[in-house]
């Protein structure tokens, strides 16, 4: 698997990933992967996630979000104290590849269930 980045110059070229700067001053990169002669594109996703178990896995799931994190665009978390839940809401930017591989490892975890929809 090869990931193709542009030069290293102010201005990228139009063959490789875009770098674009967002509002918040936060950089996002559209990669490219290349397996045999197909290229995958990155594709958007939002990914809710449930925590039953929330003292005993908080650092589980956030240990594993930091693994990802180079795809995450937006994070929300709520606890929802009537219920005894946490709930945490992503944004992600990757390939389905990567974001299969982040909500599989969550989703292993007790205590908290993973769903996910992706753009077309």
């Amino acid at each position: 698997m090869h990931i193709f980045e542009g030069p290293e110059s102010e201005e990228p070229s139009e063959d490789v990933g875009l770098v674009q700067q967002n509002a918040l001053g936060l950089q996002s990169m559209q990669a490219f992967m290349v397996k045999g002669n197909d290229t995958v594109e990155n594709r958007i996703a939002v990914i809710g996630i449930i925590i039953r178990e929330r003292e005993a896995q908080a650092g589980a799931v956030n240990a594993i979000l930091s693994d990802f994190g180079h795809m995450i665009v937006g994070r929300m978390g709520l606890p929802y104290r009537e219920r005894d839940l946490s709930v945490i809401a992503l944004i992600v930017d990757g390939t389905t590849d990567d974001i299969g591989a982040m909500t599989g490892q969550l989703g292993r975890l007790q205590g908290v269930a993973v769903r996910s929809a992706f753009t077309l």
